[in-house]
């Protein structure tokens, strides 16, 4: 049981480091076709 604490928690850990980068080029990509400068990270 203790290893499908540890799986759970390695998967949830792995798939929150996945989607931060992930949601942070998503945000990137709508603002370069959007083209607001304003909210765009420089």
């Amino acid at each position: 049981m203790v290893f499908v604490n540890l799986f759970l928690d390695l998967f949830f850990t792995e798939t929150i480091l996945f989607q931060v980068p992930l949601f942070l080029l998503l945000q990137l990509l709508v603002c370069i076709f959007t083209r607001s400068g304003g909210s765009c990270i420089r």
